[in-house]
């Protein structure tokens, strides 16, 4: 079972359309494959637009997870994606989430993502259903980059260890107290 998931409040521009249309085009290569959205907010179009592609038995929408549930849907997910396309996108934490869990990411190339993901990520155009979809494919097919993308995620997100940042922050501090002095 291929199980690709993404996490994201619903919302216009969080990608979950995008996702479910990549689940449509990557369905033709893989009848197994599975799409689990978690997040929450209005879900009545994205049940519309599952039924109108008649993928009731590929995608389910799980609406808002609990912590404890999420770690154990993580381990299910064989690619993370998320298919921002949202002007007001921020830093991302789900993505350092899904690295820290070993995931494989497809994610767009839009606003802060790339900073946040660096090279531990497959980027790709936002608002692009077949772009993402290849993205999904290259690492179902490729379990080498799928292992590479995993190690260079678990490496990534130790740069965003908070003592870390805490350090970084206290000596610009410290900098700034002595040139000014």
């Amino acid at each position: 079972m291929n199980t690709i998931g993404m996490v994201s409040r619903i919302e216009k521009g969080k990608g979950q359309d995008i996702f479910i249309d990549s689940i449509f085009i990557l369905k033709k290569k893989y009848k197994d494959i599975n799409g689990l959205i978690m997040g929450e907010g209005d879900d009545w179009e994205l049940k519309q637009k599952i039924k109108k592609l008649n993928l009731e038995k590929n995608i389910k929408l799980l609406g808002f997870v609990t912590d404890n549930k999420l770690e154990k849907i993580l381990t299910k997910f064989e690619v993370f994606v998320f298919p921002t396309y949202w002007p007001l996108e921020g830093f991302g934490l789900v993505l350092l989430e899904a690295m820290e869990k070993g995931i494989p990411i497809v994610t767009t190339n839009f606003g802060p993502i790339p900073e946040v993901v660096g090279d531990a990520a497959i980027l790709v155009a936002p608002n692009n259903a077949n772009a993402l979809a290849e993205g999904i494919d290259k690492i179902l097919r490729n379990k080498k980059l799928a292992n590479s993308l995993v190690l260079k995620g678990l490496s990534r997100v130790k740069q965003f260890n908070i003592k870390k940042i805490a350090n970084i922050y206290f000596n610009n501090f410290l900098e700034t107290v002595k040139s000014n002095s």
